[in-house]
């Protein structure tokens, strides 16, 4: 436990020190090399960044991200409420046609995406919200200059804005999205939707904040594309022996199950996951976690999700 703290500081801590190396108009003529042999066009990169100035709120929102500065059963419980799961079940019985029709063409459960598109915003109600959805090539040029732990993916997500806003529809003033660059119902980042980005509703153009049917068509592909296999739950909650290393709380190191399966443990709790091939513990909290399941192997439902 006292080097999973320790992790968690100095990630803290590197987050906090990132600071920018030039300044923001250095940084707007030196990163258009990097653009331009990526695919962006000189004429859309001058359109979209001379002139361009920092959005003063990125800073202070890139340290008080909900997701990881809120106790995970906290962050569940203000997310996950009674009126939120009415909503939804409202949201997708006037929907249910097209989730159905997406689910059916991509084998992606449809309820799953219709949590996704619930969580990430409030099935589209926050949309027209100035304050929360903004032009994002300005919020990811300010990202990319102030140089946060992930530089590579928000250069990456900068690039691929400006890629998105060079296929059009939508210009650098109406691409918008959160203030990390997720675009859309279902908040994918820009990278993703050059990589994954799907026409839904057959229209000839890729618009996931205007378009509902592309949005949820997008995530299923991108889901497939990830390994996502239908019939396969994601996972499922157990509780983790005390004496647990909490060093193996990694979301992208898979293990052997037999690390997660030894004498000792409750062999009720764990037997759905002995199952399987391959597995690792995605998040950790209170000596509780989730194992993420992305190999072979049959689960049963989730648990209380």
């Amino acid at each position: 436990m006292v080097r999973l703290i320790g992790l968690f500081l100095l990630f803290l801590v590197s987050s906090v020190q990132a600071q920018p190396v030039e300044s923001f108009d250095s940084f707007i003529a030196n990163f258009r090399a990097k653009a331009l042999a990526s695919g962006v066009s000189a004429a859309t990169y001058d359109a979209a960044m001379t002139g361009m100035t920092p959005d003063p709120r990125v800073p202070d929102l890139v340290t008080s991200q909900p997701e990881f500065t809120t106790p995970m059963w906290d962050y569940i419980e203000g997310r996950v409420t009674a009126g939120r799961i009415e909503r939804g079940k409202a949201a997708l019985s006037r929907n249910g046609d097209l989730f159905s029709a997406v689910g059916q063409r991509y084998g992606v459960d449809p309820y799953v995406l219709g949590a996704i598109w619930g969580m990430e915003t409030d099935y589209g109600s926050v949309l027209g919200n100035a304050s929360l959805i903004r032009p994002i090539v300005r919020s990811l040029a300010t990202l990319v200059h102030q140089r946060r732990t992930r530089l590579v993916e928000d250069e990456a997500d900068l690039i691929g804005a400006l890629l998105s806003v060079q296929r059009g529809p939508l210009d650098a003033s109406t691409l918008v999205g959160s203030w990390a660059g997720a675009i859309g119902h279902l908040q994918v980042n820009p990278s993703n939707v050059v990589a994954h980005g799907t026409d839904g509703d057959g229209d000839g153009r890729i618009d996931l904040h205007n378009s509902l049917a592309d949005a949820p068509a997008t995530s299923a592909k991108f889901l497939r594309d990830l390994g996502y296999q239908p019939g396969v739950d994601w996972g499922f909650e157990v509780v983790l022996p005390a004496g647990f290393d909490y060093l193996l709380a990694d979301r992208e190191q898979l293990r052997p199950v037999s690390v997660f399966c030894r004498a000792g443990r409750d062999p009720g709790q764990w037997a759905g996951l002995c199952r399987c091939a391959h597995a690792g513990i995605s998040l950790c909290a209170g000596g509780q976690g989730w194992p993420k399941i992305p190999d072979d192997g049959e689960l049963p439902s989730a648990q209380g999700l």
